[in-house]
């Protein structure tokens, strides 16, 4: 059998419409229907929730109006911090939706280097929802940058 990888990858072309959101090919265009179910999440404890597409937009129609009203606009980093839960993709929802850019982080990185990727990428926001002290103190940042965070007290911290 002859290798045809040259052949397809040389062939390969995306086809991306000119207006295209990931956030609303994710999630919006299915918001409507109000019972279907987007995500099934279990934490370590055994709690667990179902989330339709109708309440991840919700959620992220919340996080993107309160980045708006903090000045987050289109072509803006912003920084996500966040193990895998459900405020996760709505994270991700609200800055793809919003024209932002969603930079996934871990905390495995450690403070030098998360630090250092805020920084060098003019981060302009980055949320950390799980941990009670400031992963960078703000006044180390350079202006601009600003560490969101707040500290999960259920498993549904933004539906109050």
């Amino acid at each position: 059998m002859r290798d045809r990888y040259r052949e397809f990858y040389d062939s390969f072309r995306w086809d991306v419409p000119a207006r295209f959101n990931i956030g609303t090919a994710c999630c919006g265009r299915h918001a409507h229907e109000r019972s279907r179910v987007a995500l099934h999440w279990e934490d370590e404890g055994g709690a667990a929730a179902a989330y339709t597409f109708r309440d991840l937009q919700q959620q992220a129609n919340r996080l993107s109006n309160a980045l708006a009203g903090l000045g987050v606009k289109r072509g803006d980093r912003v920084g996500i911090v966040l193990p895998q839960r459900p405020e996760t993709a709505i994270a991700h929802i609200a800055c793809y939706q919003m024209g932002a850019v969603a930079m996934p982080l871990s905390v495995l990185f450690g403070p030098d280097a998360l630090e250092y990727r805020l920084q060098n990428s003019e981060t302009i926001a980055a949320f950390d929802l799980i941990r009670e002290e400031w992963l960078i103190e703000p006044d180390e940042l350079d202006g601009a940058a600003a560490v969101f965070q707040r500290r999960l007290e259920d498993s549904h911290p933004l539906h109050r």
